[in-house]
């Protein structure tokens, strides 16, 4: 239980934050709460970019799968990362000139301008199962900061936060995400790596507790073995790739070598956040091993190391990790939904009530997944493991002209559900037989059908200049 004053420091904190991006959303227009009129500035751009990547998952997952099997999750999440951030710099000013032109708010518009109508639903609806996985994990985070807080039931603050998660992403959108992730990015970085890694190191010098961690926590092969560890350092690097969210900020951004420059700083930002996770996990073994819930270590460690005041920051700082991620999740969720699957025009300003209400409706969807599956490392993995599947024929959208829609089509139907067949039978190593299966349909079948009519095939007509 936290003293009143760390209570007040975290409420007056959640105060400000949703109030500054609730008022930015409800004085943007349609295309500012989806898009941000894509005029985005450099620095706030970065900042919610690096937010939005270092959320629950990055920060909470890694730390507690590092504290119960080792840094091999965290090792593949930092070097993927950084790699498909440098990877995801160097298509940006494509991404930037699509959104531009085709006025696109959501990945999967990029399938329908290359395969058509089916491509484009198909991919939707894997996003669908992603994202609602990954604003779930958020969801348990924020619930884990209030039940430390509050000793109430997890289900009942699952509740709570994800109430307080919905209003604000339903009335601040794109626009009021960004204006407060600047806030949050900040609260994240002095926290934990200013505050609370240095009193870390001065309580617990590794010397004195390394040599109590066993070899397997500090093993990169015991959560999955060489399969995952192998294959996650070589084609981790696709996740960012093709995570909604961060093409969402790129279209937002003002200008194509802006984007460029953004991507590459925020994949170097993000690493000291990923170091610490990893320590944390580590360090959290020696001193709570067999005491405590994995998903809630970086909570107890803040707990227990932060004096009054400076309590309410950490926890703070964990509702910022939380907030920053699932606001734009959700708004991601309910664009694909709005613009992919409905068809909805996102510059009509009539459509903006309706923008709102399936955002709050998402919200709803990611808090009872949270309920129904409160793991939090293997939401993560199912997400992860999932999204892959689209990475074939994205590809194939400006690399491999003879790539056909019923290639691509037969690649993402095959590869979902060849992986969630898995994630019954091994789930930490779903993404291989998923993956093999969907890049051998896309490339075989591909081989064996014809273009289908209206199919864009040139580049040049995607990525216009």
């Amino acid at each position: 239980m936290t003293s009143s004053l760390d209570l007040t420091v975290v409420f007056a904190w959640i105060a400000i934050t949703l109030g500054a991006g609730i008022l930015a959303g409800l004085r943007s227009n349609i295309d500012a709460y989806w898009i941000n009129r894509r005029a985005t500035g450099t620095l706030r751009l970065l900042f919610t970019v690096v937010s939005t990547q270092v959320g629950a998952g990055a920060i909470l997952g890694v730390a507690s799968a590092t504290f119960s099997s080792g840094t091999g999750f965290g090792l593949v999440a930092l070097v993927s990362t950084v790699t498909g951030f440098a990877a995801l710099s160097y298509i940006a000013p494509a991404l930037k000139r699509f959104g531009d032109h085709y006025r696109a708010i959501t990945l999967p518009e990029i399938f329908r301008v290359r395969y058509g109508r089916s491509v484009q639903v198909a991919a939707s609806l894997v996003i669908l199962f992603t994202y609602i996985s990954i604003l779930a994990v958020q969801f348990l985070g924020a619930s884990y900061l209030v039940t430390l807080g509050t000793g109430w039931a997890v289900k009942f603050t699952i509740l709570f936060a994800a109430a307080s998660g919905i209003v604000y992403s339903a009335f601040a959108g794109i626009k009021g995400d960004i204006v407060t992730d600047t806030l949050h990015f900040w609260a994240k970085a002095v926290v934990f790596l200013l505050l609370l890694f240095p009193i870390l190191m001065l309580r617990h010098p590794p010397a004195e507790w390394s040599g109590a961690v066993p070899e397997a926590i500090w093993s990169p092969l015991t959560f999955g073995g060489w399969p995952f560890l192998i294959v996650g350092l070589l084609l981790g690097f696709i996740i960012p790739l093709l995570s909604p969210e961060l093409w969402i900020k790129i279209y937002a951004g003002r200008t194509a070598p802006e984007a460029r420059r953004v991507m590459l700083l925020a994949g170097l930002l993000a690493v000291p956040f990923y170091a610490f996770a990893i320590f944390t996990g580590v360090l959290g073994y020696a001193l709570y091993s067999g005491q405590i819930k994995s998903d809630v270590l970086v909570i107890q460690l803040i707990t227990d190391t932060l004096p009054p005041g400076l309590l309410g920051l950490g926890l703070a700082a964990i509702y910022s990790d939380v907030i920053s991620t699932a606001n734009t999740i959700t708004v991601v969720i309910a664009g694909t939904i709005f613009r992919d699957l409905l068809r909805m025009d996102p510059t009509a300003l009539s459509n903006l009530k309706v923008s709102r209400a399936l955002t709050a409706l998402v919200g709803i969807a990611g808090a009872l997944m949270a309920i129904a599956s409160a793991d939090l490392v293997q939401l993560m993995l199912n997400a992860y493991y999932m999204i892959i599947v689209v990475g074939p024929a994205l590809v194939g959208v400006a690399l491999w002209r003879r790539a056909t829609a019923k290639g691509a089509l037969a690649a993402i139907v095959l590869g979902a559900l060849t992986t969630i067949a898995f994630l019954f039978i091994s789930p930490k190593e779903a993404f291989l037989p998923g993956l093999l299966v969907c890049a051998v349909a896309f490339v075989a079948v591909s081989l064996a059908t014809d273009h289908s009519p209206g199919e864009v095939t040139d580049p040049a007509v995607i990525f216009p200049k």
